[in-house]
């Protein structure tokens, strides 16, 4: 709700969810589905090594499963403190931008299944791609990903933190 606000104002229409495309709104879809989800107070958290190579430090993030890097860097105390300065996640998560652009550890990108065309074309338009890039608002943290380290590309920076 808050990120369909972010794109379209208090006042969302028919049109504006279509203007999503089917990716937009399969992610949209998941989105909800996940926040529905981790209301459960049984949800379980995991840990995520974030580098930041450019300012030579880096720190452990908890994510709850089912959420994205990118709720867990808007949402969560800790990630806006720290990650804020480097992803502004201006889409909220529909991707329509690359702002939440990390590069994942090759093991943990491994087992992601592939990203999607939209996922791909926004990559695109992404700071410094690798082979490992993924939007962060697609990176749902499951028991698979625990431990999995996130670097964030050193051209990264919020200009509106």
């Amino acid at each position: 709700k808050d990120a369909l606000k972010a794109a379209f104002g208090k006042n969302i229409t028919i049109s504006h969810l279509k203007s999503l495309g089917a990716d937009g709104l399969s992610a949209l879809s998941k989105s909800v589905t996940n926040e529905l989800n981790c209301q459960n107070d049984d949800t379980s958290v995991y840990t995520v090594c974030v580098k930041v190579p450019h300012h030579k430090f880096e720190f452990y993030l908890k994510v709850r499963e089912g959420d994205n890097f990118m709720t867990a860097a808007t949402q969560t105390t800790e990630g806006r403190e720290i990650l804020g300065e480097y992803l502004e996640c201006s889409c909220g998560g529909n991707m329509s931008c690359a702002t939440c652009h990390i590069i994942l550890d090759p093991e943990s990108f491994d087992k992601l299944g592939e990203p999607c065309e939209a996922e791909c074309d926004m990559l695109d338009l992404a700071y410094e791609p690798t082979d490992t890039s993924r939007l962060g608002c697609q990176v749902v943290m499951s028991k698979e990903l625990d431990n999995m380290t996130v670097t964030i590309p050193s051209g990264v920076n919020n200009l509106w933190s």
